[in-house]
């Protein structure tokens, strides 16, 4: 719901709101790469770049990994969000 678009994003902020990812919740949080939200976006890059960066579980499927690698590097390149592009971006550099 987009009316809520603002209060989630409060509620999402660095350094609140997000959460510790498992390799259970990736169907889910895929989800979130391509949803209409900018917000929702923004924290799924986190949250997924988190799970499957160097200090993830490191038991994941390598082939979901390199599927989600191409996504945020994607959305690092091609988001209409500013703050979605800066952020995917990270991982893009890692």
């Amino acid at each position: 719901d987009a009316a809520v678009a603002g209060i989630v994003a409060e509620d999402l902020q660095p350094g609140r709101g997000y959460c510790t990812l498992d390799a259970a919740d990736l169907p889910g949080a895929r989800l979130g790469l391509d949803h209409s939200e900018p917000v929702i976006r923004r924290h799924a890059v986190v949250v997924i770049g988190d799970l499957i960066g160097p200090m993830g579980p490191g038991d994941l499927d390598s082939d979901e990994v390199n599927a989600l690698e191409k996504r945020i590097d994607e959305l690092a390149a091609d988001d209409p969000d500013s703050e979605v592009r800066r952020l995917a971006g990270y991982r893009a550099r890692t």
